[in-house]
């Protein structure tokens, strides 16, 4: 993956300044770089962000980072690099809050909660509920197998959740 931004100046002032930027990017090495915005995937798009973040991060004294469906577009492998780069990033007296729907990123997090909505008196209202370790099980199961748990999804849950108390 390839990254760079394009700073050039304008001919005149605007609401956004003097200087028009452009984020340059490319997927692969033999494709060379065009505007993020136009080529970029979703999971692309998820991946610089979270970069992006990164190395402010590393840089600047930011006690909190949120992550609002960062994920987006991703799983697998790549999944697991996000959620490893979000790890590191939890380091130093920093909190890191991330609203996800993969069971990668859910299961390497210290605390869980979960996000949800019910309709009551002709309304919708969110609620959020800390999870307990078993709930939490479940919770990360749910997201790997859907409204149907079995057995397989929960022993999944359980394993991966223990194999990121070890990372």
């Amino acid at each position: 993956m390839q990254f760079d931004i394009v700073i050039t100046s304008s001919d005149s002032y605007d609401r956004t300044g003097h200087d028009d930027l452009k984020f340059m990017f490319s997927a692969n090495r033999s494709v060379p770089m065009q505007e993020l915005a136009a080529v970029a995937s979703g999971g692309e798009i998820a991946r610089v962000m979270l970069s992006i973040k990164s190395l402010i991060a590393d840089v600047r004294t930011i006690p909190t980072v949120i992550f609002d469906e960062i994920d987006t577009g991703v799983s697998g492998a790549a999944a697991e690099k996000m959620a490893l780069l979000m790890k590191r990033m939890s380091t130093n007296d920093r909190q890191v809050l991330a609203i996800t729907h993969l069971p990668q990123i859910a299961a390497m997090g210290q605390i869980h909660y979960k996000i949800y909505k019910i309709d009551e008196d002709n309304a919708t209202r969110t609620r959020i509920l800390l999870l307990e370790e078993d709930e939490r099980i479940r919770e990360i199961a749910s997201m790997m197998s859907g409204s149907r748990l079995t057995q397989a999804a929960l022993d999944n849950a359980k394993a991966l959740t223990e194999q990121w108390k070890m990372k």
